[in-house]
């Protein structure tokens, strides 16, 4: 059974490494079908090693910024923050993700948080855009509020 357990693991380790070939060649030619394989191959890695953090963040990073599925994405990202707390990169690609499932509080308490945690971070630059980007949105819909009173 011991035995099992590590092919299982071994196999979802390729699985993992195959849909990030996919990944590229959906990004190299924009196709929405090599993204599908990757999701794909994703999803069985994920069924035969739940641990599998990497897969999931690669595959809900596909879900928000390839395939338009915003609420699956921050469902594979906070599985990436519940097995790996603290997870710079999972904290950042849920922030956006929620970006784009309309959840403009959680985006910016994730954006928030990564930028507490992650100052000098890979993402910084950008989570600070998004960030302000999203404090402006927010006092423009008081804005509005306030003169529809």
């Amino acid at each position: 059974m011991a035995g099992q357990a590590w092919l299982h693991r071994l196999y979802s380790w390729f699985l993992t490494l195959r849909a990030a070939g996919h990944r590229h060649f959906g990004d190299l030619y924009a196709d929405r079908e090599s993204f599908e394989k990757a999701v794909h191959d994703l999803t069985r890695a994920i069924e035969l090693n739940a641990g599998n953090a990497g897969a999931l963040l690669m595959r809900g990073t596909i879900y928000w910024r390839e395939l338009n599925a915003p609420d699956r994405a921050v469902q594979d990202l906070t599985q990436v923050l519940q097995l790996v707390p603290g997870h710079a990169e999972a904290l950042f690609q849920r922030g956006c993700a929620r970006i784009n499932a309309g959840d403009t509080a959680g985006a910016r308490q994730d954006l928030a948080d990564y930028l507490r945690r992650f100052p000098a971070g890979g993402w910084s630059g950008h989570a600070r855009r998004l960030y302000e980007m999203l404090g402006e949105a927010r006092s423009d819909e008081a804005d509005a509020e306030e003169q529809e009173k």
